[in-house]
């Protein structure tokens, strides 16, 4: 049977090297592009590691500054590509 390595809100913090809080809000704030990689609910939630390529997307585009709209319309544009501070991205299918 395979297994497939899921993260809590602290380790994902950790392993990008920010605040947990940040991370928080992040999920939080972009929560329609985030449950598609969550298992389970509440205190017991834990984040499919499909989740990093989405919240390295969130990360890259809020230190440039841009606003959640944008950002929310950028993941909303599945299957595109865009293009990040001259990084060309492949969008995921969610």
């Amino acid at each position: 049977m395979d297994y497939e390595k899921v993260y809590s809100l602290t380790a994902i913090a950790d392993k990008l090297g920010r605040s947990r809080s940040s991370v928080y809000d992040w999920l939080h704030t972009y929560k329609e592009f985030v449950e598609p990689h969550t298992v389970g609910k509440g205190r017991t939630k834990k984040y499919k590691e499909s989740i990093f390529p989405v919240l390295s997307l969130i990360e890259d585009l809020k230190a440039e500054g841009h606003p959640n709209d944008y950002i929310r319309a950028l993941l909303a544009s599945e299957g595109h590509d865009i293009v990040v501070e001259g990084k060309q991205m492949r969008m995921l299918q969610f």
